[in-house]
């Protein structure tokens, strides 16, 4: 078990990853691990009741992690993934909930179409992939480093009409 987050109930979303002392913006929460699946593998194996387990790593891979069982979605996330680590995009306090924003890590290969319970005031109320965020929410992810690669080449070909 982790001496910075461990795993309870939450109030909406059933189990969720929580901060067991305070986490400093910028440290790393912890290193994502499992096994990486590609194309139709993920396919044959991706349910929607798990679609919070895969992580888009790139095109087409995705990484099937324990920990993204429990790391729930706010369009207003207290964390990000950078790589494979999940990193503390502001101070978490002791016992707050740690989210990040699935968006930023899935590009809406599969069609994911999830609705949002996050409750934040900037909440989306859709879930649907990096394709379908706004040009102002894209720009204020990229300048913090939070979009992979992948995702910022997939939109540069969508916009150029490839």
């Amino acid at each position: 078990m982790s001496k910075k987050f461990w795993i309870k109930e939450t109030h909406q979303y059933g189990k969720g990853v929580f901060a067991r002392k305070k986490i400093q913006k910028g440290a790393t929460v912890t290193l994502l691990t499992g096994k990486v699946f590609t194309g139709m593998k993920y396919e044959k194996g991706f349910h929607e009741g798990d679609a919070r387990t895969w992580i888009q790593i790139d095109k087409l891979r995705w990484l099937k992690s324990k920990l993204g069982s429990y790391l729930n979605h706010s369009c207003d996330p207290n964390a990000g993934i950078f790589g494979r680590k999940l990193v503390a995009l502001r101070n978490i306090s002791e016992d707050e909930e740690i989210t990040f924003d699935y968006d930023t890590h899935d590009w809406n290969e599969w069609g994911l179409y999830l609705h949002c319970k996050c409750r934040s005031q900037n909440c989306r109320k859709v879930i649907r992939g990096y394709k379908y965020l706004s040009a102002s929410l894209k720009k204020k992810y990229q300048q913090l480093s939070l979009i992979p690669n992948f995702l910022i080449r997939l939109d540069n070909r969508e916009k150029l009409g490839g």
